[in-house]
């Protein structure tokens, strides 16, 4: 198809001529600016926008008919600072006084394997569970490292990139000791201590590179392995308390990483440990205890993105009550904002995006006719899961959230439910949504061999324009997506979503030159 051509006057962008990305975007730049409370700015975000005030609406309207008692309940707590400042840190107190009274370490790690089942911590380990990679019929619990404090990963300990991260993190660190009660010299000594720790661990622990390869997160180990890894804490125990004592394997993300931690469970780290333990607990529930935590991280986190945000407890418990009914909230947006036609066009749009792949894949040149069949199998066999799906488990009606107890005791309640929640997907082997239903987005799950588009995939589609205007804007995002069950990572699974070589070695060592090339 010949292209259409238009003439313009070079010196006119004179400025602009070795800045692509400026010459094209000039006016989409010029009109939307990004705000002091924004972090980045997107077509994506614009229609994101769109979509969070609908939610919103439809949250607003759910609290002020009562719809879910469950919902106003927590909702009256988070915005209840007289009850929440008056509570304090309330039962966590109970749970820190254990650490406290730990005099060695049996005591101690008895005491984390209890607060860990409690409170659902991640302080050994952080526990997912997701189809087995090579038998996606079956879940199995993944095993990866906890993470640091205020959610940074070992990798950014070892980045000289996140430097100003870590600093503000070990500053945040300190406000929160000094407001749990510590003397700023107290604070400012356990926070080194507890900093020198982290990095050191963080030395021994695999780079962000090796995460980015499917095989290497991958590694399958029996309970007796696990047992050898971790020799200083009692890993029959922890397994029974978190319920998973009838695993016959797991998979283990980064043994070096467990070996690092494993070598801090002595006696000698036991201080650093309990205190490290406390600030664990602290960070996590900063959002159900008195105001002065919320605000603390709530500053944090906006500093970390790098935007300018005034406290809003309101817009901060809307947050909240939408993240833990988020379930409920989906179901309402999608009765409204996905139409039976929007649906019909994508699924024709995906249709004809494979078509294209299928002649592409027939007419490659240096792939052999035994891997194009399966890879043809492959392409033909990708699921579509467009919108909502009815068969969606509501988690959050099995809340009992109480009016007559605090804030942090309700969040406990939740995390308990959320955490059984899991134990379920293991035990009946059922599949998570990846990507909520009011979120603006795609994605392809390797696991399923499935590309998903989310009700609010529909911001981009506008029936009134026609077939090639929506192909450019909805058929890019498709086509990025089919093409993930073809990257370096999709292409190592099969046509079912298992981890399985398909590939003769000839046509697998061109493709890895030619992604070599690519790069």
């Amino acid at each position: 198809m010949l292209g259409t051509f238009t003439v313009i006057n070079l010196n006119n962008y004179k400025n602009n001529i070795n800045d692509y990305y400026t010459y094209i975007n000039k006016k989409t730049l010029e009109k939307n600016k990004i705000k002091d409370d924004e972090a980045y700015w997107s077509v994506f975000s614009k229609y994101q926008d769109e979509v969070d005030y609908e939610t919103e609406k439809i949250l607003n309207e759910m609290l002020q008919n009562k719809t879910n008692n469950n919902m106003n309940i927590l909702y009256d707590k988070l915005l209840d600072e007289e009850e929440r400042n008056n509570t304090g840190i309330g039962v966590l107190k109970e749970y820190i006084n254990l650490i406290d009274t730990s005099n060695n370490m049996r005591d101690f790690t008895i005491n984390a394997i209890k607060i860990e089942k409690e409170l659902h911590v991640g302080i050994f380990m952080d526990l997912e569970v997701l189809p087995d990679l090579k038998n996606t019929n079956k879940n199995i619990v993944y095993l990866e490292p906890a993470s640091f404090d205020f959610g940074l990963n070992a990798y950014m300990y070892n980045d000289d990139d996140y430097a100003t991260y870590r600093a503000l993190c070990k500053q945040y660190q300190i406000k929160m000791f000094k407001l749990y009660g510590y003397d700023k010299i107290k604070a400012r000594n356990i926070s080194n201590k507890i900093y020198e720790m982290q990095k050191d661990i963080a030395k021994k622990t695999q780079n962000q590179k090796y995460y980015l390869d499917v095989e290497n997160i991958y590694h399958i180990i029996t309970k007796e392995e696990l047992t050898q890894i971790f020799t200083n804490i009692d890993i029959d125990l922890y397994l029974k308390e978190m319920e998973l004592s009838n695993q016959e394997y797991f998979s283990i993300a980064d043994e070096e990483n467990f070996i690092a931690v494993n070598s801090y469970l002595t006696s000698d780290n036991l201080e650093v440990l309990k205190e490290y333990l406390k600030i664990k607990i602290l960070e996590t529930y900063s959002d159900s205890i008195s105001i002065e935590y919320n605000k603390l991280v709530e500053e944090l986190s906006n500093k970390l993105i790098g935007i300018d945000k005034e406290y809003d407890l309101k817009e901060i418990a809307k947050d909240y009550v939408s993240t833990n009914f988020r379930d409920i909230i989906e179901k309402e947006y999608s009765k409204k904002n996905f139409t039976t036609e929007e649906k019909k066009f994508v699924e024709q749009l995906i249709g004809d995006a494979i078509e294209s792949y299928e002649n592409e894949i027939k007419n490659l040149n240096w792939m052999s006719s035994n891997t194009k069949d399966k890879a043809l199998k492959k392409l033909i066999n990708i699921k579509k899961n467009i919108g909502y799906n009815e068969n969606t488990k509501i988690v959050s009606n099995k809340y009992i959230l109480d009016k007559d107890i605090s804030l942090i005791e309700n969040a406990i309640r939740i995390s308990n439910v959320d955490y059984s929640n899991m134990l379920d997907r293991l035990h009946n082997n059922t599949k998570q949504d990846l990507l909520s239903q009011t979120v603006v987005n795609a994605y392809y799950n390797v696991q399923e061999n499935s590309i998903n588009f989310p009700c609010a995939f529909a911001k981009f589609i506008n029936l009134d324009k026609g077939y090639y205007e929506n192909l450019g804007k909805v058929g890019m995002i498709i086509g990025h997506e089919i093409t993930h069950a073809f990257d370096a990572n999709g292409a190592k699974f099969d046509e079912n979503g298992n981890l399985s070589d398909w590939w003769t070695e000839e046509d697998k060592k061109q493709f890895n030159k030619l992604q070599k090339f690519c790069k």
